[in-house]
């Protein structure tokens, strides 16, 4: 399978009168030969300014307010690196070394801690997935063997992610782990569902939490059962096409690309169901996650796909794909003569039984 990292953000639900203190106090000192003149806190999941203060004699005081424990990143003038911080309405000391190496400490915090143990877990399972993909996308080494260390290291995430989320259900940023791994781990809807419903109450009220959740619904829109909302994207000859035009067949919408080998090797056999099946009410719709023309074009031709193609040339930002929020390719979803999906990611032999069995 061939995956995107996306990557996103998103922090806890508590009621203001829970914190004895009514505003958050970072108390700074920078370790630096150089002088700085401010230091700004964003949030990192709205972009919204919560604090800024100056530098004087490389110390400062900043203050501000939060309605809930939230993930910030600070950035002091001239130092590209931004410092990140998860707090609610506390007083915390911040050190920040900027000499012989980058450093940052964060004392007195009662919800930074939290972030320290998510960040830990987030970076040593991605640092060794993304050593993987590297090694597999350049042709190092023994690509069989990669892979299955690939699978291998993927299962383990699944697994560790699981007890991460169960043995820190309380804390709101674990609403975040869901959403940065979804896609890697191949999680629909239903699955994303269930972690949701590992967590705590005020976890779930979290903006994490709320974001996990409107993810969830974005998601069930490729649930099967569900009918399937109308898209348009155009054909190769520039003519738009709408998937309501399908009504009344049975339709497999297919998304690749020319670039997936994978997808490429799947092909023959979506030709073949093609093929069997065309004369009972039943076709194929591709949906190209290409973005060079040439190349799209030149693979349809040389894979034999007789049937509609679609593409807006936007690779990963494919609008139709992003719809159904979908991170790997090969991926199809079939639907009936009503619009609703009764099946999806049907490869090799089990696209046949199935369209032999529905059909």
């Amino acid at each position: 399978m061939l995956n995107k990292l996306l990557s996103g953000v998103l922090a806890i639900a508590f009621p203001f009168f829970a914190s004895a203190q009514s505003l958050f106090v970072i108390k700074g000192k920078i370790d630096s030969d150089k002088d700085f003149q401010n230091i700004v806190a964003i949030n990192l999941v709205n972009g919204d300014t919560l604090g800024k203060a100056p530098i004087i004699g490389n110390s400062f005081n900043m203050s501000g307010q939060l309605k809930e424990p939230t993930l910030m990143v600070a950035y002091i003038d001239g130092v590209p690196r931004p410092i990140q911080l998860y707090i609610y309405n506390e007083t915390v000391d911040l050190n920040v070394s900027l000499k012989d190496t980058f450093a940052v400490e964060v004392n007195n915090s009662k919800y930074h801690p939290e972030y320290q143990q998510f960040d830990a877990f987030v970076n040593k399972h991605f640092t060794k997935i993304n050593g993987f993909v590297q090694k597999l996308n350049s042709g190092q080494g023994p690509q069989d063997s990669l892979y299955q260390q690939y699978l291998e290291a993927k299962d383990t995430l699944q697994t560790e992610t699981m007890d991460f989320i169960q043995k820190h259900a309380e804390s709101s940023i674990t609403a975040l782990l869901p959403i940065m791994v979804f896609e890697l781990l191949e999680w629909d809807g239903e699955e994303l569902e269930l972690v949701y419903g590992e967590l705590a109450p005020a976890s779930q009220q979290s903006t994490y939490g709320k974001e996990l959740k409107k993810l969830i619904e974005v998601m069930s829109l490729g649930k099967i059962g569900t009918v399937i909302p109308d898209f348009k994207q155009k054909d190769v000859d520039g003519v738009e096409v709408s998937v309501s035009e399908y009504r009344g067949k049975y339709v497999l919408i297919d998304f690749w690309a020319s670039w997936c080998k994978p997808c490429r090797d799947e092909n023959p056999n979506i030709v073949n169901a093609y093929n069997q099946f065309k004369d009972k009410n039943f076709t194929v719709l591709g949906v190209s996650l290409d973005n060079d023309r040439n190349n799209w074009l030149e693979a349809i031709k040389q894979d034999g796909l007789v049937w509609r193609q679609l593409s807006d040339l936007r690779g990963w930002q494919n609008e139709v794909s992003g719809l159904f929020n979908i991170g790997t390719i090969p991926y199809n979803l079939l639907i009936d003569p009503d619009g609703k999906i009764i099946a999806k990611e049907l490869r090799g032999p089990a696209l046949i039984q199935f369209l032999k069995e529905n059909l």
